[in-house]
C-alpha cells in the first residue's frame, strides 16, 4: 500500500506498447475498460510504467483490486495509513491528528496539488515526492491523485449513497486544503476524472 497502483499495471495505450500487464488481463477476462488519456502534451508521459492510474470509476477500482488479490482500503485504514498510529516505532506519534502525512504544516513541495511548483505539470510519478510520506513510509496520500475507499468502509455507508475518495487532486489548489487527512470528497461511483486513482491493500474486508 506504500504506492498507489501504477501504470505498470495497465498496457501502454495507443502510443507505447502492448496489452501485457494485470489491467489488460482484467480486461480480456471480464470486459472492463483499459483507461484511457487524451493526446495531448499534458497528459504525455501518463502511460509510463511509475505513473499512478486514474481514469477509472469506483466500480472499476473495486474490480482491479479484486482481479489482484486485494481491496480498496477502509476510510480507517487510509487515515491511520496517512497520519500514523498513537506509536511509531515504539516511540510516541508526535502529530497523531496530523493534518498532512509529513506533520502539522503544509509544505508546497511535499503534495502535487495544482501549479508548477513541485516540478509537475500533472501527476508525479509514485516515488517522485518522497518528503510527502507518512510516518509509515506510505507515498502520496496527499495531492497527486486522489483514491477511492472501499464502500464498505466507509464510515456514513448507511446515510450517504454516495463514493468517498480521500488524499486531494492535482487540479486542486493547494489553498483548498484538500490533499489533507481530514478531508473527504463525494463522488458518483460511475463518475471518473484524470485526477482520482486507486490503491489496492491486502488483508481480510475492509473494516
Amino acid at each position: 500500500m506504500k504506492e498507489p497502483t501504477t501504470g505498470s499495471q495497465i498496457p501502454h495505450w495507443s502510443r507505447s506498447g502492448g496489452p501485457s500487464t494485470p489491467f489488460a488481463s482484467m480486461h480480456a477476462s471480464t470486459g472492463y475498460p483499459v483507461p484511457e488519456y487524451p493526446s495531448v502534451e499534458l497528459f504525455a508521459h501518463a502511460d509510463e510504467p511509475m505513473m499512478p492510474l486514474a481514469a477509472v470509476d469506483a466500480f472499476e477500482a473495486e474490480a482491479f483490486c479484486r482481479y489482484m488479490g486485494k481491496r480498496l482500503p477502509s476510510e480507517h485504514e487510509w487515515v491511520k495509513a496517512a497520519r500514523g498510529g498513537l506509536t511509531i516505532g515504539g516511540a510516541p506519534n508526535p502529530y497523531p491528528r496530523r493534518l498532512y502525512p509529513w506533520g502539522p504544516t503544509r509544505q508546497i513541495l511535499c503534495s502535487n496539488d495544482r501549479g508548477e511548483e513541485d516540478g509537475y505539470a500533472w501527476v508525479a510519478p509514485v516515488d517522485g515526492i518522497p518528503c510527502g510520506a507518512s510516518p509509515y513510509g506510505v507515498l502520496n496520500l496527499a495531492g497527486n491523485v486522489a483514491e477511492w475507499i472501499a464502500r464498505e468502509g466507509q464510515v456514513d455507508r448507511d446515510v450517504n449513497p454516495l463514493w468517498i475518495i480521500r488524499g486531494g487532486e492535482v487540479d486542486l489548489l493547494a489553498e483548498m486544503e484538500y490533499s489533507t487527512t481530514v478531508i473527504r470528497n463525494t463522488r458518483e461511483g460511475r463518475q471518473f476524472n484524470f485526477a482520482v486513482g486507486l490503491r489496492c491493500v491486502s488483508g481480510g474486508d475492509a473494516p
